[in-house]
């Protein structure tokens, strides 16, 4: 995975196998960048 690649909240939590709320708090969090 390369840095400047965009995905969106879906495929965020395929590749993390997690669940997309996972995702929205890890950008919360300061965890994952977001734009």
């Amino acid at each position: 995975m390369f840095e400047d690649e965009l995905i969106d909240v879906v495929a965020a939590a395929k590749r993390h196998h997690c669940s997309t709320q996972t995702i929205w708090r890890r950008i919360r969090q300061g965890n994952l960048p977001a734009r």
